[in-house]
């Protein structure tokens, strides 16, 4: 792991390490940014709507905490949107009834250039259960980055 991990997570998603391993370092990942921004926005506010447009027509995800792991074609909105209902209803019972319904502060994100349309994404969150690894590939459609995959796993 490079850098290991941050003490106290970032106020916000610019205040994140951003580095460009194995590519041109002059490559702008502007784009990226404000894409995982926008992800993260749309998931802490548990908007449906705009969550699922921060995603490709056929996204995959893999959860470490779901009955299939595996969530792609038909049954990826299907996971997702149960996802949305348990941290809502989580949220409920904590006094929370508004967005946003949860955090998401991520450490030590790295960005990796994959050429022109591709990047692959890699940051920290801290969770109760450990330390919880996301791993996101992103896409870029008709000028737009858009999420492909995301990996979810909990050391």
């Amino acid at each position: 792991m490079r850098g290991g991990m941050n003490k106290a997570p970032p106020e916000n998603l610019k205040q994140l390490r951003t580095t460009l391993p194995l590519t041109d370092l002059n490559q702008d990942t502007t784009g990226v940014e404000q894409a995982l921004a926008r992800f993260i926005d749309a998931f802490t506010r548990l908007d449906w709507e705009a969550f699922r447009l921060c995603w490709v027509s056929d996204p995959t995800t893999f959860f470490p905490h779901t009955e299939n792991h595996r969530a792609g074609g038909k049954d990826f909105d299907k996971t997702w949107q149960k996802v949305f209902s348990i941290i809502k209803t989580a949220a409920a019972a904590s006094g929370v009834t508004a967005p946003p319904y949860h955090s998401i502060d991520p450490m030590d994100l790295e960005i990796m250039m994959l050429g022109g349309d591709a990047a692959l994404a890699t940051f920290h969150l801290m969770d109760p259960r450990g330390t919880a690894r996301r791993t996101i590939v992103l896409k870029r459609e008709h000028g737009e980055w858009l999420l492909a995959h995301l990996h979810a796993s909990i050391l």
